[in-house]
């Protein structure tokens, strides 16, 4: 984060992600998803709920239930 003054008649750019995303959520990297959670990107919550990625309590992928939970929703499917 950074704050600044923008002065008068200073044209100022700001792009950010949004939308609906591109391609699979249980196909994005674990440790993308768990990188956007620390950059606060993301919660922990939404990680789990959108991406089927479970974090450890110290922010680090568990493979094993998120591979677990990934091929659950995926039978679901």
């Amino acid at each position: 984060m950074f704050s600044t003054t923008v002065g008068e008649g200073t044209l100022y750019h700001h792009r950010m992600a949004g939308g609906g995303g591109w391609g699979d959520p249980l196909e994005r990297d674990p440790d993308a998803v768990a990188a956007d959670v620390r950059n606060e990107k993301v919660g922990a919550d939404s990680a789990r709920e959108h991406y089927g990625v479970l974090l450890r309590s110290d922010g680090s992928v568990d493979e094993t239930s998120t591979s677990e939970l990934r091929a659950a929703r995926r039978r679901k499917r």
